[in-house]
Formats: C-alpha cells, structure tokens, sequence
C-alpha cells in the first residue's frame, strides 16, 4: 500500500467513525429518560462492580442492577453536587445553576425568609419545564424537596405544573411525614401540632401522600398493641418519637438501629415510591417521548429498614470502618457494623425498585429507546471524621455517584474528570432537543458520555452556607480541591486548623490533590497530613479568585474568601533545645501544627502549677507569622493534660481533643 492509498484508508475510516458516532447521537435527540434519584447515597457506595473501599478493602454491597449500568454506559469518578443538603442541590439541579444563584440557601423548613425553601418558581425555569415544553411527557415521584417548606400537598400538586411536572406523585422526606416538618396551610394542610420541637405527644397532621397512604394501612394486633395505634400512619409517627428517644437526629441513635422498622415491607416507603414510579410508567401517553425521576428516599437517615431487608445484611462480611473516626460512639465497631449494615440494605432496596423500573420499561418495548442515569443529591459522612449525615466540604459528603447509560452513551467507561451533578440539567436538555432556559449555567455532560464534542466546565464549583469550594483538574497527576470555609469548617478535626490557628486567619482554608497516589489507597481522604495550603500560596490565591463573590442574601450569608493570613509560605520550623522555665495552661483553645517532612526534635517535660510532673513528651518549636516561637507537642494516648498554658511562650499542644494557647505575647527566647 502506498503511502497516498494509507492516507485515502486513514481518512475514509475516520470518516465512518464520525458518522458512526453521529448516527448515535441522533438516536439519543429525543429519548426516553429515567433519572433514579436516591437520597444521601454517597460516591463509594454505588455502580462500581468489585467497588474497592479504602484500604483496599472490599465493600460487601449487593448492588446487581447498579452495577450493570455501570458496565453499560459511562461512569463518572469525581462527581460532585452543586450544594451538599437535600434542597438545595435539588433546586441546583432543577435550575442549572450554581448554589449562590438558585436561591434555596437553607434545607430547614422554618428559615426566614418565609419561601426560603420552595423553588422560586416565578424567577427561576427548571429543566423539567424546559424538556416539557420540548415535547416530553415529565413525571416525577418521592421527595423532590422543591416546595421544601410548604410540602408538596395532599395530593402532590403544589408548584407541580410551575415546576414542570406533566404527572407526579410526590411524598415528603420518611421523617417530614410525620414528624420532622411543619407545614403551611396554603396548600390546604393543617400545621403540625409541635412535631418540630420533638414533643413525642404531638398529634401529626396529615398533609402529604403517602402519609395519607399509611392512614389507611392496617397495623397487625401485636403491633397496635405495643405502639397505641390504629394504623400504619400513627405507628410511623410513633417509631420517630421512640427514635428521638434514644438520642438526637444525626445521632447514633438514629444511624446504629439494631431493630427493625415496625411497618410491614409494604408500607416501606421506598416500596410505596416504587409502584408509584411503575403506576406513573402505566399511564403515561404511548404517542411522547417521556422523562421519569424517581427520588428514592433511601438511604437518607434514619437507618431504620424492615426486619426483611434487616434478615438480608445482618449476617453480611465486616464493612470498612470510617476513616479518621478518633472517638465516640459513631467509631464503636458494634455501631459502626449495624449502620453500615443498615446503609447497605437500604441501598440494596433502590436496587432492586431499580430492576423493576428497567423490566417495566422492557416490557413496554421502550428500553432501547430509554436513557437511564443514577445520581443522588448529596453524599453521607458515614461515621468518617466522627460525623454524620452532609452539609460539609469533605468528599464523603460531597460526592456521588453519577452513571448514565442507553442510546448513543459509550459502554464500560470510566471518566476521571471532575464534574457538578448540576451539569445533569444541560445534559436532559440536549437529550431532549430543547431550548436552554436563561440564566442557566449548566453545561451538558453529552460529550462525555458519546465522545463527541468538548465538556465546556473548566471548573467545579460547590458550596454550602459558610464554605465555598472548587475542583480543577490542571493535568494528569494533579486535580485540585479547594476549600474556603468562612470561620471554622464544618466537620473539621482539630487538626484541620492547625495553620488557621498559628496564622491568625479568619478563615480556615484547605488544599488537596485529588490524584496524589495515598488519596484513595490510605484511607485519610483529605487527611491534615495531605493538606497543601501552607505550602502553596500562590496556589490559594489563584483558586480563591475562583470562588464567589460575597452574598448577602440572609439566607446566605457568604462574605468571600478572606485570604488574610494565607499569601505567604508557613516559615521553616526553628527548633529550640533550652525549653527551662515555668510553664502554665489554661483552658482556651487553638489547633496544633502539623509538621510536613522530617524536623529535628527537642525533649522536654511538662509541669503543673504544683509542680508535679507529666511524662517526657517529644515536641517541635516553630516561629510563628509574627515571629513568636511556637511549640507543637505530641502527646501519648494516655496523657492526660488538664488546666495548664504558657505563660512566656506559645504552647500549642494536643491531647485527648483538647487544645491550649499561649497566655500573653511575650517572647521568652
């Protein structure tokens, strides 16, 4: 073969390849589209086949359906929600647009401003009402947490047709049912009697679907009997006031649950949300095409399951402990086991609805024309950091999983690249041939997903209250996540603000790679010893100017990245060995140092006002930003330092959790 027949057969394929992928992207201009939308279910927990925790250990997750869309279509590695808690990811994503501009700042249903929390459906124009003004036939049921405050009505209709809904039957959150929220009465409900202030002897006021549903659900002898009851609905209400009980919402109380939920797998809620979802299929027009989100409530807390899902995990192999998890009942192996055994049935649970929504679907003769992506609106702290639930800048909070798969999407593909699950807006918009609506700023994940085409986000940007953060790949060993939290950050271990402290900054700042080789082998994701913020400020100024400007919304209240502190490298440590002197401590608090690389070390020991001495502890000496010496100690488990600071010279020592700081300025050396 000539070199001139080479090129000619170089061309002529490459031409057949583009054609092959257009023809594909054609397929998918007007398909069906299945979103299946779960509540809380974190990155590391969902789609992967084999999915490798940390430590390299296996995660024991029975997830079939999960993981067949996995291997079917594309699956995205770094996926991050726009905004960390229920609502506000979820008017992210209704919008396509970024926190600061989707106007739901909070999750609570009683913050002011008093329509805080449902969808501004005058200003804002969703993408469901964008595809359906396209053509499409949209459902939706669950907890969509768009009318958050108000609730969605007795019959699912509040804001429905603003919102874009062409069908729905739509719920509020398990404990919004009857026990967490209370509601308005513009949408025709009663307020509930104090159910918000946790008074176990409220009476619950009916005031959305399935609660209704329960009403009329029978209760077994036994059950009415040990509970007060009549009906499944009061029975749902008292197992929330038995929970509360036990300790606070977020607790333990409500993550480590070793008994089941008294309601029959029929009355589940998560069941009740599957017929709907199938029920919604059924009826739907044969002559459009159709887009069905159906937002699971599982695995959001409380993990409490039935004794059927409970019969399926409790004897399953040890799931990995949480990482960084330095005391408490959450880091209890007998709590963390249960919790996570609870997390794993209630997973399992959407996995299986997920089987019957793809055989409905084939049954219909409509799955080789159906779209079906997998994504959720937040993640779950699962014990890591000591912490539960989300609302916080760390991974296990922020990330989800995100999997799409159906006509014209790759098979078996794995995309490393950071992405917003706010980008889902453009993307069904672009499936569906339809007009972007103005002031979106989603950016369709399409080229992704076929090869075709450039993913425009140089940037992911997520945020919460008092943080603001950005992801940016720069090449291929290094992606970058920046956190800037105004004040302290939430779910920050001490050790976390150790620069902040000797800085004197107002607000506390972190900087990772996310493609250093230790970030998912070692089990410290995001761990003090990773942190790169000190080391690199011209880094933490180029990613702050990422970030939002100030908001003044009430229900924001986010200043911008104050940056007083960070612009100059942490100073070489200065390592003293004459440490003689009276010593005091006292009860204020601040952050140890966290020394990067080797140090050399100075013995010296520690004395009470009486004198009595403490064991030899090894320590490092630091020369603080204003050139005052600093000390960092490190302690054993078992030392014990209560009541003392110095009094000439900056200790900053840790022990059991607690911290010391200096008690005057004075410079002793």
């Amino acid at each position: 073969m000539t070199l001139y027949d080479w090129l000619q057969f170089t061309m002529t394929f490459s031409i057949i390849v583009l054609v092959v992928n257009a023809v594909q992207l054609h397929a998918i201009q007007k398909p069906n589209i299945l979103l299946l939308f779960p509540d809380e279910l974190r990155y590391d927990w969902g789609g992967v086949v084999n999915n490798p925790y940390f430590n390299h250990q296996e995660l024991p997750l029975n997830t079939p359906n999960f993981d067949s869309l996995a291997t079917s279509g594309t699956r995205f590695t770094t996926a991050v929600v726009a905004a960390p808690v229920c609502a506000p990811s979820r008017a992210c994503l209704a919008a396509g647009r970024e926190y600061d501009a989707a106007g739901q700042g909070q999750n609570g249903a009683s913050v002011a401003p008093s329509n805080d929390n449902d969808f501004d459906v005058e200003e804002i124009k969703t993408f469901y009402k964008a595809i359906q003004e396209a053509g499409y036939w949209t459902m939706i049921t669950g907890r969509d947490d768009l009318t958050k405050r108000t609730g969605p009505g007795l019959n699912g209709s509040y804001h429905a047709e603003a919102l874009g809904f062409s069908d729905q039957e739509r719920c509020a959150g398990s404990v919004d049912v009857t026990w967490g929220e209370c509601h308005g009465t513009d949408n025709g409900a009663e307020p509930c009697s104090g159910a918000n202030s946790n008074q176990s002897s409220s009476h619950p006021t009916i005031h959305e679907k399935y609660g209704l549903w329960l009403s009329n659900q029978s209760v077994s002898p036994s059950v009415a009997a040990k509970y007060n009851v009549t009906n499944a609905f009061e029975l749902d209400f008292k197992r929330y006031a038995e929970l509360n009980k036990r300790g606070p919402y977020d607790s333990v109380a409500w993550y480590a649950i070793p008994d089941p939920l008294p309601l029959t797998q029929d009355q589940y809620q998560d069941d009740w949300i599957g017929r709907a979802a199938l029920s919604l299929l059924e009826r739907k027009p044969g002559n459009q095409p159709w887009f069905l989100e159906v937002s699971h409530q599982a695995p959001h807390p409380p993990m409490d399951i039935t004794s059927e899902m409970m019969a399926t995990v409790r004897n399953r192999g040890t799931f990995p402990s949480p990482y960084e998890c330095q005391e408490g009942l959450l880091c209890n192996q007998s709590n963390v086991q249960i919790t996570r055994q609870n997390y794993a049935a209630k997973i399992e649970r959407v996995d299986y609805w997920l089987g019957e929504y793809m055989a409905k679907i084939k049954a219909l003769g409509e799955w080789e024309s159906t779209i079906t992506c997998l994504c959720s609106d937040h993640g779950e702290m699962l014990g890591d950091r000591g912490a539960t639930a989300k609302s916080k800048p760390w991974q296990s909070a922020l990330s989800v999983p995100l999997i799409c798969a159906g006509p014209g999407i790759l098979a078996n593909r794995v995309v490393k690249q950071a992405v917003t699950t706010m980008d889902l807006a453009a993307t069904f918009i672009d499936f569906a041939s339809a007009k972007k609506p103005s002031g979106m700023t989603s950016t369709s994940l399409v080229p992704l997903l076929s090869n075709i085409g450039t993913y425009k986000r140089k940037v992911v940007n997520s945020g919460l209250d008092n943080f603001r953060i950005v992801i940016s790949s720069v090449n291929d060993t290094h992606m970058f996540k920046f956190i800037c939290c105004n004040g302290a950050c939430p779910g920050a271990l001490s050790e976390d603000r150790a620069a902040t402290a000797v800085r004197n900054a107002p607000d506390e700042i972190h900087l990772f790679n996310m493609k250093a080789s230790d970030w998912n082998s070692t089990g410290r994701f995001e761990s003090p010893v990773h942190d790169l913020a000190s080391s690199y400020p011209d880094l933490v100024k180029t990613f702050a100017q990422l970030l939002p400007g100030p908001n003044t919304n009430k229900s924001y209240e986010w200043r911008g990245c104050n940056l007083t502190g960070w612009l100059t490298p942490m100073p070489q440590p200065k390592v003293f060995t004459n440490l003689s002197g009276a010593w005091q401590l006292e009860d204020s608090s601040v952050a140890i140092i966290r020394q990067e690389g080797p140090s050399e070390h100075a013995t010296f020991q520690l004395s009470d006002k009486s004198h009595s001495s403490w064991n030899n502890v090894t320590g490092e000496i630091y020369m603080n930003s204003e050139g005052k010496p600093s000390i960092w100690c490190q302690f054993s488990p078992t030392s014990n330092l209560t009541g003392t600071v110095l009094n000439d010279f900056n200790l900053i020592a840790w022990s059991n959790n607690k911290y010391w700081k200096r008690k005057d300025e004075q410079d002793a050396f």
